[in-house]
């Protein structure tokens, strides 16, 4: 007699103080209960539980562990917030309606310890059991079903057959899509692509009749890393090999459309998601092949790209913020700038096409930003001083002739200078004229290459307009030491091209993955209060350097601890209270409206405020908040501050 299919799903929307709540929760459990009920997919009995408190989660897991066969096949799924304890920062707990903090400690009390749920599962006598996870830290369980704890003899206790689907890593946050509309709640990725691979079917392995759960977790991990390319990838693991192979819905076995989907994933796949004339005319062969409605099969092309459409979006924005930098700079597009630029072109594989789109687009941005404030001061000036007289708009400039002294132009850089003399000056070897430009806080050169980013302005009479400050902040110059010196050994050239190439979000990711490595720890690991108390002097100083120099001063710990001792907080390593650690969440952009952010709306851009970056463990509020204030006190240690760095 074969045994039963039965699922337990758990979805928390609501959370007690200092959780944000999650309502795309309970959008994620009525489609996962849809596509395991459906005796067409998954056959599953299922029992939901929303908003369970404690208690009821950890009966709801007790009993449903319970009693089973060895021939069942046991499926629980959890979608809510995870949080790691307080001692160690290393232990998951799932959380309850009830789930709060005290100050910025987890109430403990109030989540159910994933232990629990440890202990259950393995003393099931189901020989087939799924865990999914979709939370954040949810890989940190994986130390429970590899080594087991005090309390627990693994070796007794382990079954064959289970396997753990977790969305992100042991110190990651999981991600949620961003709303569509304001009508519309954000979901979990993973969870959308877990429930799309059964759909749709798209997830099956070849013929076979069913999808296993290495093919489901294949499906949704090579979607998500689509969409997400530098987000860390969902996790599987499993206590023995036969987890790899337990049903967990079946694809019909002649199912046209799902072909179809993994033909056309194919042919994206190897094309980095574009298409060609050739493309399009063999996947309409297979389409009337396999009898496959064209609606349909525009319908599923759309859906496989969307991924890689997102991806796009993303490495445009990137070039963008690159571009931003080298005008920010000053470079204007000389030729040693384009090269850099196309550097970062090829290492985002942009077609040159592409990048004249993002090119016109950033100009136009660009000159909007500078003109729209110049030509407002003109207007202003000349409503207070000469209400009758005209006022002729910025007009291009075709030599430097065109220019007199005391003349007011309009840099697409910088806003509005005042035009002194021109000159000569020698640079790389080349004798080159240069207008000499004033600004409210000092002196511009642009040289006669140059000339297409100013604009003259042609005022009527003796008018006085508010010179601009200059947009452009020279290196810090105390850096004294080597800027790539590692005390263990680091390899700092990597993070260096990132932040060269404006490359904000990766960056955060290897500094984090660097500062591991100076602790002796490896990714995936967390890092703990004694290793960051003793954290190298000088790598952190390098670290720091790095960042405060490719942001121009506007990024960096320094400004971070800068920042945070405006606020009124002490270097002591202790927690400030939470009037000044909000106060310093709201000047670093951490905290929106009152409300702590998550890591996915952390904004990867020089337009973000200042200190904004790095976030990639200090962001991850309510679970790992002592690493901003003792990392400010060993940076007081080791004589780094904002101001510069002492041997």
């Amino acid at each position: 007699m074969s045994g039963r299919r039965l699922a337990l799903l758990v979805g928390v929307s609501d959370y007690g103080a200092g959780y944000e709540p999650l309502p795309g929760t309970l959008a994620d459990l009525a489609q996962m209960q849809a596509v395991l009920k459906d005796p067409h997919r998954g056959s599953f009995e299922v029992e939901v539980l929303q908003n369970p408190n404690p208690q009821q989660l950890r009966e709801a897991i007790e009993h449903f562990f319970g009693g089973r066969r060895r021939d069942d096949v046991l499926l629980f799924y959890f979608s809510g917030h995870g949080a790691l304890d307080n001692s160690t920062g290393s232990q998951l707990y799932l959380s309850t309606c009830q789930t709060r903090k005290d100050g910025q400690r987890l109430v403990e009390s109030s989540a159910v310890e994933a232990a629990w749920l440890h202990r259950h599962l393995m003393s099931s006598r189901s020989d087939q059991k799924v865990v999914i996870l979709d939370c954040c830290f949810s890989g940190a369980v994986a130390n429970l079903l590899q080594k087991g704890d005090d309390s627990i003899n693994l070796q007794q206790l382990k079954s064959k057959g289970t396997v753990l689907l977790a969305s992100c890593n042991a110190y990651e946050v999981s991600y949620q899509a961003k709303e569509k509309s304001s009508t519309k709640q954000a979901q979990s990725l993973y969870t959308r692509y877990l429930i799309e691979g059964i759909q749709t079917g798209a997830a099956r392995l070849g013929k076979t009749e069913w999808i296993y759960a290495q093919d489901l977790h294949d499906y949704a991990r090579q979607r998500f890393q689509t969409e997400l390319a530098s987000a860390p990838e969902p996790q599987i693991i499993v206590v023995e090999k036969e987890g790899y192979r337990i049903p967990i819905a079946r694809a019909r076995l002649k199912d046209v459309a799902g072909d179809y989907r993994q033909l056309v994933a194919q042919v994206l796949k190897e094309n980095d998601g574009e298409i060609d004339d050739l493309d399009r005319h063999y996947l309409e062969v297979e389409r009337a092949n396999l009898n496959v409605p064209s609606e349909l099969a525009a319908r599923i092309l759309k859906e496989q790209q969307e991924p890689y459409r997102l991806r796009k979006r993303e490495r445009a924005r990137y070039y963008a913020t690159a571009l931003k930098i080298a005008l920010k700079q000053g470079y204007l597009l000389t030729d040693r700038a384009r090269t850099k630029l196309k550097r970062i072109q090829a290492a985002l594989s942009l077609r040159d096409d592409e990048v004249t789109i993002i090119e016109q687009q950033v100009m136009t941005e660009l000159s909007m930003q500078v003109l729209k404030p110049a030509r407002k001061a003109v207007a202003h000036a000349s409503s207070a001083e000469r209400p009758s007289g005209p006022v002729g708009a910025p007009t291009d400039l075709m030599d430097l002739k065109d220019l007199h002294p005391g003349d007011y132009v309009v840099h697409q850089g910088h806003g509005i200078g005042r035009f002194l003399r021109s000159e000569y000056l020698t640079e790389q070897g080349r004798r080159q004229e240069c207008a000499v430009l004033e600004f409210a806080d000092g002196l511009l050169r642009v040289t006669v290459a140059d000339l297409n980013a100013l604009q003259r302005l042609t005022l009527d009479g003796q008018q006085n307009l508010p010179l601009s400050q200059i947009q452009v902040l020279a290196p810090p110059s105390s850096l004294t030491l080597d800027p790539l010196q590692s005390k263990k050994g680091v390899d700092y050239r990597p993070l260096r091209d990132l932040l060269q190439a404006g490359n904000w979000q990766a960056a955060d990711d290897e500094t984090y993955r660097v500062m591991l490595k100076c602790v002796g720890r490896k990714e995936g690991d967390w890092m703990r209060v004694e290793q960051l108390r003793g954290f190298p002097c000088t790598d952190l100083r390098t670290i720091d350097q790095l960042w405060t120099t490719y942001s121009q001063g506007h990024f960096g710990f320094s400004v971070q601890q800068s920042l945070y001792l405006d606020c009124g907080a002490k270097l002591d390593g202790d927690y400030p209270g939470d009037q000044i650690w909000e106060q310093f969440g709201d000047r670093v952009g951490w905290r929106v409206k009152n409300r702590w952010i998550y890591y996915q709306d952390v904004v990867f851009d020089l337009a973000a405020v200042r200190g904004h970056l790095p976030a990639k463990a200090c962001v991850l509020v309510g679970v790992v908040d002592w690493w901003c204030w003792v990392l400010f006190s060993r940076m007081d240690a080791c004589h780094i501050s904002a101001n510069g760095s002492k041997s």
